[in-house]
């Protein structure tokens, strides 16, 4: 059995927008910021297995993609260009759908970075 998300009641499964938390005791609907959701199961796990990596962009294990080539934002597959609506993530290795909150949205839009480049500035 386990523990529901509002912490009230004993379930034997999580509700389809769920996670099991890495104990496996408790409902979430997001894994811990250590921990990474490995695709086609719905539990948090605090590694990733082999030859899986962790992306901490999407806190999801995924794999890994020979260059030039992108990891789509499902993490299932490679892909030469991200979707319409995607940015590159700042290692450009992921198709994301939002920078990191440390990051910015470069000038063109294109790709997540950590600074701005020379004469750029940030836009509040």
């Amino acid at each position: 059995l386990l523990i529901s998300q509002d912490l009230k009641s004993c379930v034997h499964s999580c509700n389809a927008n769920e996670l099991i938390n890495s104990t496996a005791t408790t409902c979430v609907t997001t894994c811990q910021p250590n921990e990474f959701k490995n695709f086609n199961t719905t539990r948090c796990i605090k590694t990733c297995p082999s030859p899986l990596t962790p992306n901490t962009h999407t806190q999801t294990c995924t794999s890994h993609c020979n260059q030039p080539k992108l990891i789509a934002n499902d993490g299932n597959s490679c892909i030469d260009h991200c979707p319409q609506g995607s940015l590159i993530s700042s290692d450009g290795s992921v198709c994301v759908s939002g920078c990191a909150a440390e990051e910015f949205v470069s000038v063109d839009g294109e790709v997540c970075v950590e600074r701005c480049g020379i004469d750029q500035f940030v836009s509040l």
